[in-house]
């Protein structure tokens, strides 16, 4: 591609990823989201030593596998062994200390939905871990599932919001990513219960579109829908295309690709005002987020998905050239001038990146 990064280039970056997963994976097999412990991790950061262990796990999986790294026992044994009431219950909470305890109050679905995706994609049945997991996960989502919504509050993939059954609402990316892991799952396990399931919960989502936003909403219901559009669905492309009506996909990811990219990256959401800083009393009010790589680098996933090739790279440079020199991608960018730094490196934006460059087709031999 014109402007293209040196080859050489990418392959430091890809290894330098691979570093950064290999610095997140504690001795115990939890995966934390960040190497918080490591001297390179900035001071004014969250600490983010902890493990999200369905979706960064499960994306982090999909990556280091399609670099030919075996890592899938290690990090299931984990899950399976330490994550706090997981064989009991199936859930995934939104995100656990790495000695197992479970850290956040708060149910996340989708998380079930992106592991079991990692896992059936591609499955390995004869590990009996592997099958216990993916068989409890499965059987987690059906049975908090009553054909029309999840029985009990859950969180969305930012946890910044609630879908819950008194209310009537949904999140458009967890039933995306809820319904594509129990298609999978159910292929691959010959379960009738659990196909039923993705078929309506696909249904539920289909009724999330409105001709009024013109885009699939992230979270709708007789209450009220909320219109205003998120990156998140740019899932509903790709990974989790469980949907039927290509041509809304592609006006949400469109819609997503107008309203939220800049020179920067893709930003969340309009207004968001997480920046992932540690706060300080009596420190300035928020200056805003920035743009997260890991959007930018699966937006270009998602181009190149579509048959854009050429607007595929152009959204891959984008991230390329928002990457510091010593390569660390973090979680934000921001615009240049301020003091702001934030999260940095965090482990799912090097695992997008991983997935975007294979994808286009970047990385040379090796």
């Amino acid at each position: 591609m014109n402007g293209a990064a040196p080859a050489g280039r990418i392959v430091e970056l890809i290894a330098l990823s691979e570093s950064v997963y290999d610095a997140c994976l504690l001795p115990n097999g939890c995966l934390v989201a960040a190497p918080s412990h490591l001297p390179i991790y900035p001071a004014s950061a969250k600490s983010y030593l902890y493990c999200w262990p369905g979706r960064d796990l499960g994306f982090a999986l999909v990556a280091m596998e399609a670099l030919g790294r075996d890592v899938r026992a290690t990090l299931l044994r984990w899950l399976w062994e330490r994550a706090e009431d997981f064989q009991l219950s199936g859930l995934i909470y939104e995100e656990y200390h790495p000695n197992g305890p479970r850290r956040g109050a708060e149910w996340q679905p989708d998380q079930a939905g992106t592991l079991l995706w990692a896992l059936c994609k591609a499955p390995h049945t004869d590990d009996v871990t592997e099958v216990n997991v993916v068989r409890v996960l499965a059987d987690g989502l059906a049975n908090m599932w009553d054909g029309k919504l999840f029985v009990m509050r859950h969180r969305d993939l930012w946890e910044r919001r609630f879908a819950s059954p008194r209310h009537g609402s949904n999140f458009g990316y967890t039933l995306a990513a809820t319904a594509k892991g129990l298609r999978l799952a159910s292929e691959v396990y010959n379960n009738a219960l659990w196909q039923r399931c993705a078929d309506e919960m696909t249904a539920q989502l289909e009724d999330g579109w409105r001709d009024s936003a013109g885009h699939y909403l992230r979270r709708f219901g007789p209450i009220g829908d909320d219109p205003v559009i998120d990156a998140s669905l740019i899932g509903l492309a790709w990974p989790f295309d469980v949907l039927s009506e290509a041509e809304r996909v592609q006006a949400t990811v469109a819609e997503i690709e107008t309203r939220l990219l800049s020179e920067l990256g893709v930003y969340r959401y309009l207004f968001d005002g997480y920046d992932g800083e540690v706060e300080r009393v009596g420190a300035e009010l928020r200056q805003g987020a920035g743009a997260w790589p890991l959007l930018t680098f699966w937006l270009a996933i998602v181009r190149q998905r579509l048959g854009q090739p050429d607007r595929a790279r152009e959204i891959y440079r984008i991230g390329l050239d928002n990457i510091d020199p010593d390569g660390y991608l973090p979680e934000q960018v921001f615009p240049v001038g301020g003091e702001r730094i934030g999260v940095r490196p965090l482990l799912w934006s090097h695992m997008m990146f991983v997935l975007a460059t294979l994808e286009l087709g970047l990385l040379p031999e090796r």
